[in-house]
């Protein structure tokens, strides 16, 4: 059902934003009983988050002129939305909606299902990103990349002349020496 609300908001930033505004509107329909639902919803989040949110409860059957409805509908909505699985991404700087955009895209696509995107800042790790899910770590960051350089170059320059190092190939050079020369 919230399936292009996921791809509208994209990060949890976006998310806790959205659902503090239905938390918002929905306490506004018991206080203000002058306004219709797209105009409580207006006063707290962007015209096309109001109007995915109307398409929502259309498809849904919810009148909107029924505030128990409503917020019955709010609740099930943030409850959906609050089971989508979400990407913890680090990278080196703070991406634009452009960048943020084409990751939402390739996460969804490498993943096969929807994310939302968690994005934290550390200008420690030079580049790259380090991504946690379910669990699972994987640190493709620059700073790791050059750990793992370094970690090989110590480990070849206190090899023997001649000797290779595991699954090096046989093409008679060897492997770059990190010694001075």
């Amino acid at each position: 059902m919230a399936q292009k609300l996921v791809t509208t908001l994209k990060t949890t930033r976006r998310l806790n934003n959205f659902l503090g505004s239905l938390d918002h509107a929905r306490a506004a329909m018991y206080t203000t009983t002058s306004k219709t639902l797209p105009e409580n919803l207006r006063e707290y989040m962007p015209e096309h988050l109001v109007d995915e949110v109307m398409a929502l409860c259309m498809q849904a059957g919810v009148l909107p002129e029924d505030p128990s409805a409503v917020a019955n509908f709010f609740n099930s909505l943030k409850s959906e939305l609050q089971r989508v699985g979400v990407l913890k991404v680090t990278l080196a700087f703070t991406p634009n909606r452009n960048f943020v955009t084409k990751l939402f895209n390739r996460a969804v696509t490498a993943l096969g299902r929807e994310v939302f995107l968690d994005i934290g800042v550390d200008k420690n790790i030079l580049g790259g990103a380090v991504f946690a899910l379910d669990g699972k770590h994987i640190d493709k960051s620059l700073v790791s990349l050059i750990d793992s350089v370094f970690a090989a170059g110590e480990e070849s320059s206190q090899k023997s002349p001649g000797q290779k190092s595991p699954g090096q190939e046989t093409s008679g050079r060897e492997p770059p020496s990190w010694e001075a020369p």
